[in-house]
């Protein structure tokens, strides 16, 4: 009996523990909800104070640098456009070992600022239009919070506010903020659609997302399941305006003279167990070409592949890193670990990967790609299904040879079947409006705060009364 009864106790007490919170939770967000009603937003603790010429503050909340991509063409516009104030934040991240740890937020922001020649400060400078500020001590110990930063807007590079610092959650920035997000990944496989709709943690995801005031999603297939798996009581706007980040590896120039060497771009998933990873089956093949001079190669990790401060999820242990580390020491062998695929995009004559976003990217660039398929069945969805169909598809380290053999013989002809449905592919799969994503995103939050103070004037006229409670 005491074997039944002992692991009973603290299972029964977390499950009471975490209804007290849901209903503490809950009692929160319609507090929340009530500023966001017609008319209510000056409820919002950083609107109280609106006027006719005051700049849209917006603030950029990066946890993670290799999300930031996705934020940084906005942040770039906005911060050379006179009608917004910018603050780039740089924060830490709470990872496996229960610690917090600067998963790469802080080298992102280094990039950023030297983009727009401005300075990285740890204080916040109530006068200046723009910032660049790492918001955390060498300690990882928060210096700056939401009451602090009196912005009016919240972009965030992932929605998971469990992985933040206390005082950061979504509940804490919405109360002074309006929450918005521009999706960093791209939904790829079917398994997402299970996460979204069966899986047993999707309440845990619907809570996550329903403090955000606008998705900016990059096409209709990415808003319909947004929306089909929103929260019923969440005021979510979803908002079709193509991609920041598609757009620039669109329109970047990524191009390079094929030479008769092949330099191969190989980027994999990373997690023990993960059926969709490919890295056992190719990776000692490719190193092997590039040892008999046959290819250049660069490999990308996946950043939870090595990074010991991130738990015990790693394929490799450190030991096995640091040994695989030592073989890119050689001729033809390249590691890349930036924060950015540019360069590597850049250099690359085929890029391959699994199931990952890279390959959206890499069709985008209008670079060769070669999907890594590993056969579990049912494994993509239907929008990456055509996509695909620019792609070479290889299932096998066999098939992989014959592929890479006919690349290396005749480079052009073997691409030219893929080459004849893009213009296909890029119509049916992308949205891309005519005046670019970021005028999208911009014009929203114009309208948006035009319509805060709209609201607020009439209800200073005599005789008007509150609507809000």
């Amino acid at each position: 009996m005491k074997k039944i009864i002992k692991p009973f106790i603290p299972s029964f007490l977390f499950r009471i523990r975490r209804k007290i919170y849901d209903y503490l939770e809950d009692q929160r967000f319609k507090k929340v909800c009530q500023t966001r009603k017609v008319g209510c937003s000056r409820a919002i603790k950083n609107f109280t104070n609106l006027e006719q010429t005051s700049k849209i503050k917006v603030l950029f909340y990066n946890d993670w640098g290799g999300s930031w991509e996705a934020l940084e063409p906005l942040a770039l516009a906005l911060s050379k456009n006179e009608n917004f104030e910018v603050i780039v934040l740089a924060m830490p991240t709470l990872v496996q070992s229960g610690n917090f740890y600067d998963l790469g937020a802080t080298k992102a922001l280094q990039e950023f600022s030297k983009k727009i020649h401005t300075p990285i400060t740890y204080t916040l400078d109530v006068n200046a239009r723009v910032q660049c500020i790492v918001g955390f001590d060498s300690q990882m110990q928060v210096t700056l919070y939401p009451e602090t930063i009196q912005a009016h807007y919240c972009f965030t590079t992932r929605p998971y506010d469990s992985l933040r610092p206390h005082g950061w959650s979504n509940a804490d920035i919405a109360e002074r903020m309006k929450l918005c997000r521009v999706e960093y990944g791209m939904f790829f496989m079917a398994l997402h659609l299970g996460f979204l709709y069966d899986d047993p943690s999707a309440p845990w995801y619907h809570r996550t997302n329903r403090y955000y005031d606008f998705l900016f999603l990059p096409d209709t297939f990415h808003r319909d399941i947004m929306v089909s798996c929103k929260d019923k009581s969440a005021y979510t706007n979803f908002i079709v305006t193509g991609s920041p980040r598609l757009e620039t590896f669109r329109q970047g120039d990524f191009s390079k003279p094929h030479t008769e060497k092949l330099t191969l771009f190989y980027t994999s998933r990373y997690a023990k167990g993960d059926p969709y990873g490919t890295f056992f089956t190719f990776i000692e093949y490719f190193i092997q070409l590039a040892n008999e001079d046959k290819i250049n190669f660069i490999y990308r990790p996946h950043p939870n592949m090595y990074d010991t401060e991130l738990g015990n999820h790693n394929i490799l242990d450190e030991t096995q890193w640091r040994d695989f580390v030592a073989r890119f020491e050689a001729s033809n062998l390249y590691l890349d670990t930036n924060p950015s695929y540019h360069d590597s995009f850049q250099k690359a004559d085929v890029i391959i990967s699994d199931a990952s976003s890279t390959i959206v990217y890499a069709f985008l660039a209008n670079k060769p790609v070669i999907y890594t398929q590993n056969l579990v069945g049912g494994e993509l969805n239907g929008w990456a299904v055509k996509i695909l169909q620019g792609c070479f598809i290889v299932d096998a380290l066999d098939s992989m040879r014959e592929l890479i053999v006919e690349l290396q013989n005749d480079f052009h002809g073997t691409l030219a079947p893929l080459l004849c449905r893009r213009e296909k592919i890029l119509k049916e799969c992308f949205y891309f409006p005519p005046e670019g994503s970021i005028q999208c995103v911009a014009d929203t939050l114009k309208a948006d705060y035009r319509n805060i103070i709209s609201h607020a004037s009439a209800k200073s006229l005599p005789k008007t009364k509150s609507s809000c409670t």
